[in-house]
């Protein structure tokens, strides 16, 4: 479909082509239409489409969605200035002519480094939810992260399903707040290519469980080594708190910690 598009009161409106998807109910009615733009490296993408048009400065844009308990999200199209709001960016190339993609040099659990995290190909996908990682990265994950938490705080007990993959945390005697979990569990070290240093809260890797209160499960999965072979899959849980702006024209992307 072709339209003319308005994106907020800043940017001119454009003639764009997009998608359209549709919600059907069990019983085979469609009660709702719903345009799609999406934000990938393609010719019809969204900021491409904006780009060519000349709507936005430059083929940039960026993304940054905060962290548990909040529904807030930020996109910019274009350059952006935040001023004295957000520290500097730090620039990582972007690989290969498709995909989102970036080097990942090394993944720390507090000062462990994971197993399989050195010189890893990295697809960043904020349209994902959960993270997905190689099976070695993945298992050795789960073994510090558990091993780490139970050195310090034998209360707090592993509950798995091998079958979903769920992995879930709960303590006998304290209640495990947003708080407790900060400061109970390991921060997350993430290194890019050259040496891009990001530092992450627990939230990054865990989330509330949606029905049982004082649960926090694991936001990782071990990936399907057919569809994505030796690649990490970086979606929106360890990619909340993070400012990535997607820099197409000098084939980099930046990150801040928000």
């Amino acid at each position: 479909v072709e339209d003319t598009i308005t994106v907020g009161d800043e940017l001119s409106p454009a003639k764009m082509i997009f998608g359209c998807g549709g919600l059907v109910e069990a019983d085979g009615s469609s009660n709702r239409q719903d345009g799609m733009a999406g934000f990938s490296r393609g010719n019809t993408a969204f900021h491409t489409q904006l780009a060519k048009a000349g709507v936005i400065d430059a083929h940039v844009f960026g993304f940054c969605s905060e962290g548990s308990g909040t529904d807030t999200a930020m996109l910019s199209l274009g350059r952006y200035d935040f001023g004295n709001d957000l520290a500097p960016l730090s620039y990582t190339r972007i690989l290969g002519e498709n995909d989102l993609a970036v080097r990942t040099m090394s993944w720390k659990l507090g000062d462990t480094t994971i197993a399989g995290s050195s010189n890893v190909v990295t697809v960043l996908d904020s349209g994902t939810t959960l993270v997905y990682l190689p099976s070695v990265m993945f298992q050795d994950f789960v073994t510090k992260l558990t091993a780490q938490v139970a050195a310090n705080h034998s209360e707090v007990q592993l509950i798995a399903d091998e079958d979903t993959q769920l992995r879930c945390f709960i303590s006998e005697t304290t209640v495990l707040t947003a708080s407790v979990v900060r400061e109970w569990f390991p921060k997350l070290t993430i290194t890019y290519d050259p040496d891009i240093k990001l530092t992450l809260p627990a939230e990054n890797y865990l989330y509330s469980h949606p029905v049982i209160p004082y649960m926090y499960c694991v936001g990782i999965r071990e990936s399907n080594t057919t569809l994505l072979g030796n690649t990490i899959l970086l979606g929106q849980q360890t990619l909340r708190n993070t400012f990535v702006e997607y820099d197409l024209e000098n084939s980099r992307v930046g990150l801040v910690v928000a």
